[in-house]
Protein backbone atom coordinates (compact mmCIF):
# COMPACT_ATOMS: atom_id res chain seq x y z
CA UNK A 1 0.00 0.00 0.00
CA UNK A 2 1.39 3.29 -1.15
CA UNK A 3 2.07 6.32 1.87
CA UNK A 4 1.24 9.52 0.54
CA UNK A 5 4.92 10.56 0.54
CA UNK A 6 5.33 8.53 -2.82
CA UNK A 7 3.72 11.04 -4.92
CA UNK A 8 5.61 14.12 -2.87
CA UNK A 9 8.94 11.95 -3.70
CA UNK A 10 7.96 11.25 -7.23
CA UNK A 11 7.64 14.57 -7.69
CA UNK A 12 10.66 15.65 -6.30
CA UNK A 13 13.15 13.12 -8.26
CA UNK A 14 11.57 15.15 -12.03
CA UNK A 15 15.11 16.05 -12.35
CA UNK A 16 16.82 13.67 -11.34
CA UNK A 17 15.08 10.85 -13.72
CA UNK A 18 15.01 13.02 -16.38
CA UNK A 19 19.17 12.06 -17.35
CA UNK A 20 17.46 8.12 -17.52
CA UNK A 21 14.31 8.31 -20.08
CA UNK A 22 14.21 4.75 -20.17
CA UNK A 23 14.06 4.32 -16.55
CA UNK A 24 11.44 6.24 -14.48
CA UNK A 25 9.26 5.92 -11.35
CA UNK A 26 6.09 4.60 -13.10
CA UNK A 27 2.75 6.33 -11.77
CA UNK A 28 1.29 3.09 -11.47
CA UNK A 29 2.80 -0.42 -10.47
CA UNK A 30 3.01 -3.41 -12.80
CA UNK A 31 1.84 -5.86 -10.00
CA UNK A 32 2.22 -6.02 -5.95
CA UNK A 33 3.67 -8.73 -4.51
CA UNK A 34 2.22 -9.22 -1.12
CA UNK A 35 5.57 -10.30 1.34
CA UNK A 36 5.13 -11.59 4.56
CA UNK A 37 8.10 -12.39 7.50
CA UNK A 38 9.46 -16.60 6.53
CA UNK A 39 12.58 -17.56 5.63
CA UNK A 40 14.48 -15.65 2.85
CA UNK A 41 11.02 -14.06 2.06
CA UNK A 42 12.50 -10.77 0.48
CA UNK A 43 14.87 -12.15 -1.35
CA UNK A 44 12.64 -14.87 -2.99
CA UNK A 45 10.41 -12.16 -3.70
CA UNK A 46 13.06 -9.62 -5.15
CA UNK A 47 13.90 -12.56 -7.43
CA UNK A 48 10.52 -13.01 -8.46
CA UNK A 49 9.95 -9.03 -9.29
CA UNK A 50 9.79 -7.55 -12.49
CA UNK A 51 10.46 -3.80 -13.42
CA UNK A 52 7.25 -2.09 -12.39
CA UNK A 53 6.61 -4.30 -9.59
CA UNK A 54 6.03 -2.84 -5.67
CA UNK A 55 6.67 -5.21 -3.09
CA UNK A 56 4.47 -4.73 -0.42
CA UNK A 57 6.03 -5.79 3.15
CA UNK A 58 3.77 -6.87 5.62
CA UNK A 59 4.32 -6.34 9.45
CA UNK A 60 7.00 -8.28 11.26
CA UNK A 61 10.72 -8.66 10.94
CA UNK A 62 12.87 -9.55 7.88
CA UNK A 63 15.98 -12.24 8.87
CA UNK A 64 17.86 -11.18 5.35
CA UNK A 65 20.52 -9.65 3.68
CA UNK A 66 18.85 -8.61 -0.12
CA UNK A 67 20.86 -7.47 -3.35
CA UNK A 68 18.28 -5.32 -5.53
CA UNK A 69 19.18 -5.96 -9.06
CA UNK A 70 15.84 -5.66 -11.13
CA UNK A 71 15.25 -1.62 -11.89
CA UNK A 72 12.25 0.24 -11.41
CA UNK A 73 10.70 -1.52 -8.45
CA UNK A 74 9.51 -0.06 -5.08
CA UNK A 75 10.28 -1.78 -1.65
CA UNK A 76 7.15 0.07 0.95
CA UNK A 77 4.85 -1.20 3.62
CA UNK A 78 1.64 -2.72 3.35
CA UNK A 79 0.48 -0.92 5.91
CA UNK A 80 -0.47 -3.25 8.94
CA UNK A 81 2.30 -2.69 11.19
CA UNK A 82 5.77 -2.07 11.98
CA UNK A 83 8.68 -3.95 10.34
CA UNK A 84 12.61 -4.51 10.31
CA UNK A 85 14.90 -5.51 8.05
CA UNK A 86 17.65 -7.31 10.08
CA UNK A 87 21.06 -8.74 8.05
CA UNK A 88 22.01 -10.45 11.38
CA UNK A 89 25.74 -9.44 10.57
CA UNK A 90 25.76 -12.44 7.84
CA UNK A 91 26.85 -9.51 5.06
CA UNK A 92 28.46 -6.52 4.05
CA UNK A 93 24.79 -4.50 3.47
CA UNK A 94 21.45 -5.59 5.03
CA UNK A 95 20.12 -3.96 1.55
CA UNK A 96 22.26 -3.52 -1.53
CA UNK A 97 20.80 -2.16 -4.49
CA UNK A 98 22.43 -2.28 -7.94
CA UNK A 99 19.42 -1.38 -10.12
CA UNK A 100 18.52 2.16 -11.44
CA UNK A 101 15.18 3.87 -9.91
CA UNK A 102 14.28 1.35 -7.14
CA UNK A 103 12.39 2.77 -4.51
CA UNK A 104 12.37 1.83 -0.89
CA UNK A 105 9.83 3.96 1.00
CA UNK A 106 8.12 4.01 4.25
CA UNK A 107 8.99 3.92 8.11
CA UNK A 108 11.05 0.46 7.75
CA UNK A 109 13.63 -0.11 9.93
CA UNK A 110 16.94 -1.68 8.71
CA UNK A 111 19.91 -2.54 10.45
CA UNK A 112 22.14 -6.01 10.63
CA UNK A 113 24.70 -5.27 8.10
CA UNK A 114 28.17 -5.50 9.09
CA UNK A 115 29.08 -2.46 7.37
CA UNK A 116 26.16 -0.57 5.74
CA UNK A 117 22.41 -0.49 6.50
CA UNK A 118 22.07 0.30 3.20
CA UNK A 119 24.17 0.82 0.07
CA UNK A 120 23.51 2.15 -3.28
CA UNK A 121 26.36 1.22 -5.75
CA UNK A 122 26.33 2.62 -9.48
CA UNK A 123 22.45 3.67 -9.24
CA UNK A 124 21.68 7.15 -11.88
CA UNK A 125 18.58 7.39 -9.81
CA UNK A 126 16.85 5.90 -6.86
CA UNK A 127 14.65 6.91 -3.32
CA UNK A 128 15.62 6.01 0.03
CA UNK A 129 12.80 8.13 2.21
CA UNK A 130 11.28 7.49 5.64
CA UNK A 131 13.77 4.39 6.56
CA UNK A 132 15.18 3.97 10.40
CA UNK A 133 19.08 2.92 9.87
CA UNK A 134 20.03 0.96 12.92
CA UNK A 135 23.67 0.24 13.99
CA UNK A 136 24.41 -2.80 14.63
CA UNK A 137 27.42 -5.82 14.44
CA UNK A 138 29.97 -2.63 14.54
CA UNK A 139 28.46 -1.10 11.39
CA UNK A 140 30.01 2.09 9.97
CA UNK A 141 27.94 3.95 7.55
CA UNK A 142 23.92 3.95 7.76
CA UNK A 143 23.10 5.08 3.78
CA UNK A 144 26.46 4.58 1.30
CA UNK A 145 25.99 5.77 -1.80
CA UNK A 146 28.90 5.10 -4.01
CA UNK A 147 28.91 6.13 -7.43
CA UNK A 148 24.95 6.53 -6.80
CA UNK A 149 22.91 9.25 -8.17
CA UNK A 150 19.58 9.44 -5.21
CA UNK A 151 17.40 11.19 -3.31
CA UNK A 152 17.69 10.46 0.21
CA UNK A 153 14.90 11.80 2.10
CA UNK A 154 13.46 11.99 5.89
CA UNK A 155 15.28 9.21 7.25
CA UNK A 156 16.52 8.99 10.73
CA UNK A 157 20.12 6.72 11.14
CA UNK A 158 21.99 6.24 14.56
CA UNK A 159 25.05 4.83 16.22
CA UNK A 160 27.09 3.80 12.97
CA UNK A 161 30.47 4.84 14.12
CA UNK A 162 31.30 5.79 10.88
CA UNK A 163 28.87 8.01 9.30
CA UNK A 164 24.80 8.17 9.09
CA UNK A 165 25.48 9.08 5.45
CA UNK A 166 28.01 8.97 2.98
CA UNK A 167 28.38 10.30 -0.42
CA UNK A 168 31.49 8.25 -2.25
CA UNK A 169 32.90 8.94 -5.39
CA UNK A 170 29.70 10.83 -6.78
CA UNK A 171 30.94 13.52 -9.96
CA UNK A 172 28.08 13.36 -12.08
CA UNK A 173 27.42 16.94 -13.47
CA UNK A 174 23.84 15.88 -15.15
CA UNK A 175 21.69 14.06 -12.23
CA UNK A 176 21.26 15.28 -8.85
CA UNK A 177 22.30 13.92 -5.46
CA UNK A 178 20.13 15.30 -3.17
CA UNK A 179 20.47 14.99 0.73
CA UNK A 180 17.70 16.44 2.89
CA UNK A 181 15.37 16.43 5.88
CA UNK A 182 17.63 13.17 6.96
CA UNK A 183 17.98 13.44 10.90
CA UNK A 184 21.59 11.29 12.31
CA UNK A 185 22.78 11.01 15.64
CA UNK A 186 25.06 9.19 18.02
CA UNK A 187 28.40 8.18 15.29
CA UNK A 188 31.38 9.81 14.54
CA UNK A 189 29.99 12.05 11.61
CA UNK A 190 26.25 12.90 10.26
CA UNK A 191 27.07 13.37 6.92
CA UNK A 192 30.24 12.42 5.19
CA UNK A 193 30.88 13.37 0.93
CA UNK A 194 33.84 12.46 -0.09
CA UNK A 195 35.85 12.19 -3.11
CA UNK A 196 32.97 14.05 -5.17
CA UNK A 197 32.19 17.16 -7.08
CA UNK A 198 30.84 18.21 -10.29
CA UNK A 199 28.07 21.08 -8.97
CA UNK A 200 24.73 18.30 -8.13
CA UNK A 201 25.21 17.60 -4.72
CA UNK A 202 23.00 18.94 -2.29
CA UNK A 203 22.52 18.91 1.18
CA UNK A 204 19.71 20.67 2.66
CA UNK A 205 17.44 20.71 5.79
CA UNK A 206 19.30 17.83 7.68
CA UNK A 207 19.52 18.01 11.60
CA UNK A 208 22.30 16.64 12.85
CA UNK A 209 23.35 16.24 16.28
CA UNK A 210 25.64 14.58 19.26
CA UNK A 211 27.64 12.88 16.81
CA UNK A 212 31.60 12.93 18.17
CA UNK A 213 33.73 14.68 15.70
CA UNK A 214 31.52 16.74 12.96
CA UNK A 215 27.93 17.20 11.83
CA UNK A 216 28.93 17.86 8.30
CA UNK A 217 32.77 16.82 6.49
CA UNK A 218 33.28 17.44 3.07
CA UNK A 219 36.82 15.52 2.71
CA UNK A 220 38.32 16.11 -1.37
CA UNK A 221 35.23 17.08 -2.73
CA UNK A 222 33.99 20.29 -4.96
CA UNK A 223 30.95 22.51 -5.83
CA UNK A 224 28.39 21.40 -2.84
CA UNK A 225 26.00 23.32 -1.95
CA UNK A 226 25.17 22.77 1.58
CA UNK A 227 22.11 24.68 3.01
CA UNK A 228 20.11 25.27 5.49
CA UNK A 229 21.15 22.17 7.99
CA UNK A 230 21.53 22.36 11.62
CA UNK A 231 24.51 20.92 13.45
CA UNK A 232 24.47 20.89 17.16
CA UNK A 233 26.95 19.14 19.81
CA UNK A 234 28.38 17.39 16.93
CA UNK A 235 32.43 17.41 18.50
CA UNK A 236 34.71 19.05 17.09
CA UNK A 237 33.03 20.23 14.14
CA UNK A 238 29.97 21.13 13.23
CA UNK A 239 30.14 21.62 9.46
CA UNK A 240 33.77 21.26 8.40
CA UNK A 241 35.63 21.32 4.44
CA UNK A 242 39.17 19.66 4.37
CA UNK A 243 42.11 21.08 2.15
CA UNK A 244 41.30 19.47 -1.00
CA UNK A 245 37.27 20.88 -0.90
CA UNK A 246 36.94 23.91 -3.37
CA UNK A 247 34.04 26.10 -4.52
CA UNK A 248 31.18 24.71 -2.13
CA UNK A 249 28.68 26.80 -0.84
CA UNK A 250 27.80 26.84 2.98
CA UNK A 251 24.36 29.02 3.27
CA UNK A 252 21.92 29.39 5.74
CA UNK A 253 22.54 26.67 8.29
CA UNK A 254 22.64 26.77 11.94
CA UNK A 255 25.94 25.44 13.90
CA UNK A 256 25.96 25.81 17.88
CA UNK A 257 27.77 23.86 20.48
CA UNK A 258 30.51 22.52 18.58
CA UNK A 259 34.60 23.04 19.24
CA UNK A 260 34.36 24.78 15.81
CA UNK A 261 31.06 25.56 14.21
CA UNK A 262 32.53 26.37 10.74
CA UNK A 263 35.40 25.28 9.88
CA UNK A 264 37.31 25.91 6.48
CA UNK A 265 40.48 24.51 5.29
CA UNK A 266 39.63 24.55 1.27
CA UNK A 267 39.79 27.18 -1.23
CA UNK A 268 37.32 29.20 -3.27
CA UNK A 269 34.50 28.68 -0.86
CA UNK A 270 31.18 30.87 -0.14
CA UNK A 271 29.77 30.71 3.54
CA UNK A 272 26.99 33.05 3.43
CA UNK A 273 23.66 33.61 6.31
CA UNK A 274 24.85 31.27 8.46
CA UNK A 275 24.07 31.23 12.53
CA UNK A 276 27.05 30.16 14.54
CA UNK A 277 29.02 30.88 17.23
CA UNK A 278 32.89 29.39 16.65
CA UNK A 279 35.06 29.41 13.58
CA UNK A 280 38.37 28.30 11.84
CA UNK A 281 40.08 29.37 8.77
CA UNK A 282 38.41 31.89 5.73
CA UNK A 283 34.20 31.89 6.36
CA UNK A 284 33.29 34.41 4.20
CA UNK A 285 32.10 34.77 0.42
Amino acid sequence: MATPRVAVVVLALTGLLAAAPALSVSAQTQRQIEVFPGRHALAKALAEAMPGDALELHTGRYRDSVTVTTPNIVIELAGDGPVTIDGQCEQVATILVEADAVTLEGRITVTGGRFYAVEFVGALSGILNGFTLKASCNAVFGAFLQRSTVLVMSNRTTGFIGAGVDVFGVTDTIRQTLIAANRVSGGERGIIVEDSGGGRIELRDNVLHDNTLSGIHLRNSDQVLIDHDTARNDGTYGIDLDENSDNNTVKRNTAMGNTFDLSNAGTGNCFKDNRYSTSEGDISC
